[in-house]
């Protein structure tokens, strides 16, 4: 088991102060540093220090842009879902994989993605309201929008999730569209595996 930190003890003033954090990296990231360092004029570990910091940084900036987006709770629950995914994904994608494997890697492993996807659903499973999910008979907003027919109301989760594959992929609802092109050259080849999907099923995909 990795050997666990030894927390720094605040010691007199500590402004300014630094201390020591020994760690072991690959060689991909030791080189990502080393170039990073040249380019900044910084030395390899206020590199590595200043890099670390930012990840801090982004880290709250990230909960604030999904709080504004989405609201507290599901901001939370986005965020959940999301490191379900990505650590299961990338935990599963070492047990088929020779080498240590990278953030993006684990999307095209059939097993390691497939554990992801189990991970996602215990996540809902697990913050799903305790009362059954029934198709409503009647709208809550009498006269608000049009009528929708019973079969409509039970596939609305589907048919949104497969609006917005659309939307990603660059076709569907011109609302979207700016978000949708961004997200599609961050899918990269996920992209066109939803495409060929959608081909596949005739367009509902």
């Amino acid at each position: 088991m990795p050997r666990k930190a030894t927390p720094a003890r605040r010691s007199g003033k500590v402004e300014g102060k630094r201390y020591p954090l020994n760690m072991r990296t690959t060689f991909e990231v030791r080189q990502s540093l080393e170039r990073a360092a040249k380019d900044s004029g910084r030395s390899l570990a206020q590199e590595a220090e200043h890099r670390m910091r930012h990840s801090f940084d982004a880290d709250d900036h990230l909960t604030a842009a999904f709080r504004l987006a989405y609201g507290d709770r599901a901001a939370a629950l986005a965020m959940i879902i999301a490191r379900a995914l990505h650590e299961a994904g990338t935990n599963a994608a070492t047990l088929t994989s020779p080498s240590p494997v990278s953030a993006a890697e684990w999307l095209d492993d059939p097993y390691a993605f497939d554990q992801a996807r189990q991970a996602v659903a215990s996540v809902l499973e697990s913050a799903a309201p305790t009362k059954s999910a029934a198709v409503p008979t009647k709208s809550s907003q009498p006269g608000h929008g049009l009528e929708i027919d019973q079969r409509t109301k039970s596939t609305i989760g589907t048919e949104t999730a497969f609006g917005i594959l659309a939307a990603a992929c660059g076709v569907g609802r011109q609302s979207l569209a700016p978000w949708g092109a961004e997200i599609g050259k961050m899918l990269g080849p996920i992209k066109d595996r939803i495409i060929a999907r959608s081909r596949a099923s005739g367009g509902r995909q």
